[in-house]
């Protein structure tokens, strides 16, 4: 992101540093605190630029004209303005610097036998860009009555007959449960799957919201509403709740669920941004996109297969078995 804070002492940019939690000048070393300067680039123009190929929508400042589509790699002109509406409350600072995201990524490819030697170059690592993803927390309490039809079975052995005992139970349970700060990723754009695997963050690092925290990132707005989400978390929770209140049917040999009713309410949500480290690349006219959670390091993707490495191997185990059976033939 092209956000500018100057630095008070030579007036080049402030940028967010993750080890210290300050802003940070890197070319004189300079160092204040993010408040010291929130505020002071907000009366700027602001924009939105969308990407033309897929559509993303990354915010900019003004004196941008042109950046790379993080989402899809494509290049593109910035248009349209960021409205005040978008504003989070607050954010989870970036944990993961870029270069340890870079090895961390140069690590994971290296698992993939089939990858291209140019998916893990240096120019490749080098794409890797820090965003701020628009999320919903929610905090929703959930009440659920279950009603089940239980058995128990014992046997026991009468000279040469082998007796069955089936004692049947009418269990009722009956639990209530509180979830707070449910994530929802709210752009389009992201995959759920993707952002739920990405999870959990460590909520507790939560920040007021500044924008000098974006300075040297780039930040997605949402264009989904809390209201558009809710029933998506809210069937997350679901599967949650029965699954608690089931645990707590044990000890027979049988259960079935004869009724169940779930009551859910939704008593506070808010809008937040979190931190993810992006690294898409282009091979053979495909893009492909890893994700990494900029707080604790936990990184997902799929992995591009060289067609060359794969007939390299096969043609490399094809001679191997080649030569045990011509072996084992000579044995024979």
């Amino acid at each position: 992101m092209a956000v500018q804070y100057p630095c008070p002492s030579c007036g080049a940019s402030l940028a967010y540093d993750i080890d210290s939690g300050r802003m940070l000048c890197e070319h004189c070393g300079t160092s204040c605190e993010v408040m010291d300067v929130a505020g002071k680039g907000d009366g700027e123009d602001y924009k939105v630029y969308h990407c033309n190929s897929c559509g993303a929508e990354m915010i900019t400042d003004d004196n941008t004209a042109a950046t790379i589509c993080a989402f899809c790699a494509t290049p593109n002109l910035m248009e349209a303005r960021l409205e005040g509406k978008w504003k989070p409350t607050r954010l989870i600072p970036f944990r993961i610097s870029r270069e340890k995201a870079k090895e961390l990524f140069r690590s994971w490819t290296r698992k993939g036998i089939f990858t291209p030697n140019a998916f893990r170059s240096q120019s490749m690592l080098d794409g890797v860009v820090g965003m701020y993803i628009p999320f919903w927390l929610y905090d929703i309490s959930a009440e659920v009555r279950i009603r089940a039809n239980c058995t128990k079975i014992h046997k026991r052995t009468l000279g040469d007959w082998i007796e069955t005992i089936t004692e049947h139970y009418d269990v009722y349970r009956e639990v209530k449960s509180s979830f707070d700060k449910i994530p929802a990723d709210a752009s389009t754009r992201m995959p759920d799957s993707a952002m739920d695997a990405l999870e959990p963050y460590q909520q507790e690092n939560l920040q007021t919201f500044y924008m000098p925290y974006l300075a040297g990132f780039q930040a997605d707005k949402y264009d989904l509403g809390a209201s558009e989400l809710e029933a998506r978390v809210k069937d997350k929770v679901q599967k949650t709740v029965i699954q608690e209140a089931m645990g707590t049917i044990n000890g027979y040999s049988t259960t079935r669920v004869a009724n169940q009713e779930i009551r859910m309410d939704t008593y506070d949500e808010e809008y937040v941004l979190l931190p993810v480290w992006m690294l898409t690349y282009r091979y053979k006219d495909k893009a492909y996109t890893l994700a990494m959670n900029g707080q604790t390091g936990k990184l997902i993707g799929t992995l591009p297969a060289s067609r060359m490495k794969m007939a390299a191997w096969f043609a490399g185990m094809s001679a191997a078995l080649f030569g045990v059976f011509t072996l084992i033939g000579g044995l024979v």
